[in-house]
């Protein structure tokens, strides 16, 4: 299988060669709301990257505050 990591859930993943970095670059975010999950859409060097996030973290991007709970 080339470069696959068996996860500790049980997942396969295959890997490209290229280590997790934490990078700071400036890019146009999309956040969009599909059923009751927030994702975060941008395009950056041609690739297009999507990944799900939290909505506090949606409300924090965006400068909104968290409702209350009833």
């Amino acid at each position: 299988m080339g470069n696959s990591k068996i996860t500790k859930n049980g997942n396969t993943t295959m890997g490209t060669g290229a280590e997790a970095k934490n990078l700071e670059f400036e890019a146009d975010v999309l956040f969009q709301r599909i059923y009751d999950k927030w994702y975060a859409f941008s395009v950056v060097e041609d690739d297009c990257l999507v990944t799900q996030v939290s909505e506090e973290e949606v409300n924090k991007r965006l400068g909104k505050k968290t409702p209350r709970a009833a």
